[in-house]
């Protein structure tokens, strides 16, 4: 009985619908796996460029207090009334500032990820800390030097520094979600981490060298140590910069724009800083103008921000590029579970009714010669394959079967023939 069982089981009308279901099952579960990675790595890269977006908002509003700080503190070191025209670039960094803030913090929120509540949290208690002094802030700008309270300085530049801290320390830990998903990006956040001293060391720089000339006071003793320390310290960075330029493995536009930071900041702007540097330690008035001052050396710190900036466009290309691949091939992986769908019912159906239903009555028509009956019809004599050879084939054996029979019959009746004769010639005798 188990034997009996095992053979049908072991039978071509088994063994092969089987071996086709398994094998499209498995080819179809190896895409879906494909398709499943696919989805995965799409979902992995999409979310680079979004954290890539928000990290620029962060870039963007850190440089816009900065700048406010930087507004404030000049305007506050002038003896007269803020003129209307700085009043009004106070106003518009403060505005420019908060919407890209605002603007990081909500597509954070869509993002949800996981262990920035602590920095998120605290930039909100700094942000507010720090607003909440621009009141104080606007009542010393409008008035006169002597009547400052001196007070504003001592909470205006922690309150900014701890609000830029802040958001720092989230744009780190995003940076590093970042690191964590891919090499490549990882490569360029590395690099703008590397750039990121320096743009804040060349502000502090400018800053100092701007007050100097301001004052008028010669530069000695502290500040000029200072300012000497922040320049060993830009040089430091860019010193690792120019070898990352040296690289065969940097892109060319990383490569291009530290060149063009070299030129613009350390070469011309450098030039005419330690030029006034010198003036003012030799305790001489510098016969530059301010806004000719100002604007050579805000394009020498656009230089380098445009290395940092650069990384960030090179690492959001690189993610986009990362994420059309990923769904390329998951569209593939879904185009070829439905090919090979198609092709194993195509083929289930083909080794059904093409294959084994035929194989079937060939056997059954071969046992039914076998048992004599040579009168029965011979299927799929004009297919052209081997179901067919073995159709011809049975008909010639059937052919042949029935020759001999005949043969058998013939020689069955001469033999009677013969008996009959010799049985008639022995009766007359």
């Amino acid at each position: 009985m188990g034997g009996d069982r095992m053979k049908r089981l072991l039978s071509i009308r088994v063994l092969l619908p089987a071996v086709t279901l398994l094998t499209t099952l498995a080819l179809v579960s190896i895409f879906a796996i494909y398709a499943k990675y696919a989805v995965d790595r799409r979902e992995e890269v999409r979310r680079i460029p979004l954290i890539v977006d928000v990290s620029y908002d962060l870039v963007a509003s850190i440089q816009d207090f900065r700048l406010e700080r930087g507004a404030v503190n000049r305007v506050l070191a002038l003896p007269d009334i803020v003129a209307p025209d700085a009043k009004q670039e106070i106003e518009m960094l403060r505005d420019h500032s908060g919407k890209a803030l605002d603007s990081a913090l909500y597509k954070l929120s869509a993002l949800k990820i996981a262990g920035i509540e602590p920095e998120i949290e605290a930039i909100r208690k700094s942000r507010e800390a720090f607003v909440a002094l621009r009141a104080e802030v606007d009542e010393a700008l409008a008035r006169p030097m002597r009547d400052r309270a001196e007070i504003i300085f001592p909470k205006w530049l922690p309150a900014n520094g701890q609000l830029i801290q802040a958001m720092d320390a989230l744009s780190v830990k995003l940076e590093s979600e970042l690191s964590r998903r891919d090499s490549f990006v990882a490569e360029m956040i590395r690099i703008k981490q590397t750039v990121w001293p320096v743009r804040f060391d060349s502000g502090d720089d400018r800053l100092l060298v701007r007050e100097a000339m301001t004052s008028g006071e010669p530069l000695t003793g502290a500040k000029l140590r200072r300012l000497d320390i922040i320049a060993g310290r830009i040089d430091g960075v860019w010193k690792l910069l120019q070898d990352e330029a040296r690289l065969e493995s940097t892109p060319q536009a990383l490569k291009d724009v530290i060149l063009s930071a070299d030129k613009i900041y350390f070469t011309d702007y450098r030039n005419l800083r330690n030029q006034v540097v010198d003036e003012l330690t030799a305790g001489r008035r510098v016969n530059i103008d301010m806004r000719d001052w100002l604007k050579l050396s805000a394009a020498g710190r656009a230089s380098i921000f445009a290395v940092a900036n650069t990384a960030f466009d090179l690492a959001s290309k690189h993610a986009d590029e990362q994420f059309a691949t990923a769904e390329r091939h998951f569209q593939l992986a879904l185009t070829l579970i439905a090919v090979f769908l198609v092709l194993g019912a195509f083929t289930a159906v083909y080794v059904v009714r093409g294959v084994v239903r035929p194989i079937t009555q060939m056997a059954d028509t071969m046992r039914v010669v076998a048992d004599g009956n040579l009168n029965c019809e011979i299927p799929y004599e004009s297919r052209q394959d081997e179901i067919g050879s073995l159709a011809r084939a049975l008909r010639v054996f059937r052919d042949n079967a029935i020759e001999k029979q005949q043969l058998h019959l013939a020689k069955i009746g001469a033999e009677e023939a013969n008996r009959m004769k010799s049985q008639f010639l022995a009766n007359m005798s």
